[in-house]
């Protein structure tokens, strides 16, 4: 009996042994467990701080990048675009002009132009459209509201000699906002709204008639008008 004593003694005291071992062990896996909690808390702590400044610097990226583009379209305040007039070999400018007002029912001023040439596009199967400076912002309105009234016009009322393609007059966009106003058209088309629209190099959008109108100022704004339209398509 005290042998069988003994020998349980001595297996109870190496147990004890290897119990304070893992013991140990498990208090050094605690501390070891904490540490990395902590580690892993000041990392998040980072990120965080990392993604509230990445928030701010894509805020201001924004902010500069749309007052850039309001300077763009700020240099181009007193200009028209006109599409659609055929480009012939030595064509005189000025001629021109004075057929192309005179479509509108206006009498070109030479005095009244600071420049006008065409500008290169990047189809090959586009005709270069002319650009047109004026001294002021209301020479400007003045052709773009005398195009409003008499449009659609062709290029035949230009030039008896020229096709019978249609003529666009109308505000000188930056490229920025012409991309804007290319992709805002094409969404606008596939969500069912009627209307697509700039001034004063804002874009606009309306569905029908006597609805309010929209502007789209940035592409985060045509998500929301996708989403919008998605919406209401839903609750009709």
């Amino acid at each position: 009996m005290f042998v069988e004593l003994r020998r349980n003694a001595k297996e109870f005291t190496e147990f004890r042994t290897s119990l304070d071992f893992f013991s140990e062990k498990i208090d050094k896996s605690n501390e070891l467990m904490e540490e990395l909690k902590l580690a892993c808390n000041k990392q998040k702590k980072e990120m965080e701080e990392i993604k509230e400044e990445n928030r701010v610097l894509k805020k201001s990226v924004a902010t500069l990048e749309q007052r850039l583009r309001n300077m763009e379209q700020y240099s181009r305040q007193t200009n028209v675009e006109i599409n659609g007039v055929p480009e012939t070999n030595g064509e005189h400018m000025e001629e021109l002009l004075k057929d192309v007002a005179s479509s509108i029912g206006l009498e070109l001023k030479k005095e009244r132009v600071i420049a006008a040439h065409r500008v290169p596009t990047f189809s090959r199967n586009r005709t270069p459209p002319i650009i047109v400076k004026f001294t002021t912002r209301q020479d400007r309105d003045d052709w773009l509201q005398a195009f409003k009234e008499v449009r659609p016009i062709t290029a035949d009322k230009i030039n008896r000699h020229f096709n019978k393609d249609k003529i666009f007059i109308n505000e000188h966009l930056s490229p920025e906002n012409k991309q804007l106003l290319g992709r805002v058209k094409e969404a606008a088309r596939s969500k069912g709204y009627k209307y697509v629209w700039s001034r004063e190099g804002k874009i606009f959008v309306r569905r029908e008639n006597g609805e309010k109108c929209i502007r789209i100022d940035v592409s985060d704004d045509l998500g929301k008008l996708l989403n919008q339209a998605k919406a209401v398509k839903q609750v009709k």
